[in-house]
């Protein structure tokens, strides 16, 4: 989206990044998810713009990138929890606090990442989305050549009824960016 930037690697935890940040004079920005930094305390509002207070810092500049236009990865901000098959009691206890719209939408994340066998390392964003009346979900990807990051990425966008299996909607989107 920006090939006029330079992007490298930054390691470490995110009061260590942002120090790096504040330490590197080469350096103009650095992307950091805004889940955690609300789960830290460095976000407290829903700004889309400001300036987030840090140690002794008179404020690090941020702004939020609209995720309909800068796709996460599949599954950004879900919370997963894994529990044995055959556990009934545990099973019961985790269907009583599954928020089921967002289990829908990181169902079909999985779904297509699964049948474009994306691994971790795969250079692809995805965003899944409900309207405002969870009639209809949506499904929004981009996914980059990994041998040649330079050329277009392939994109897409469908959306189908809430009844839609979370499976069909990550076959819809495979046959958009693909064709049938």
């Amino acid at each position: 989206m920006r090939p006029d930037l330079k992007v490298v690697d930054i390691r470490g935890n995110v009061p260590t990044r942002i120090r790096k940040l504040l330490e590197n004079g080469e350096w103009d920005a650095i992307m950091l998810a805004k889940a955690g930094l609300k789960r830290l305390g460095f976000l407290c509002s829903d700004e889309i713009t400001g300036r987030l207070q840090f140690e002794n810092e008179s404020g690090v500049g941020f702004c939020i990138l609209a995720a309909s236009e800068f796709l996460p990865a599949a599954g950004q901000g879900a919370i997963g929890i894994e529990s044995r098959h055959a556990d009934a009691a545990t099973s019961a206890a985790l269907s009583l606090i599954n928020h089921q719209p967002t289990f829908a939408r990181v169902a079909a994340e999985r779904a297509f990442l699964f049948r474009l066998q994306a691994g971790c390392q795969t250079p692809v964003g995805l965003y899944t989305w409900w309207n405002d009346e969870q009639t209809e979900l949506s499904m929004r990807t981009r996914v980059f050549d990994e041998e040649n990051l330079d050329a277009d990425p392939l994109e897409g966008e469908v959306s189908a009824s809430a009844s839609c299996l979370p499976e069909d909607l990550a076959d819809q989107l495979m046959r958009k960016i693909y064709g049938d």
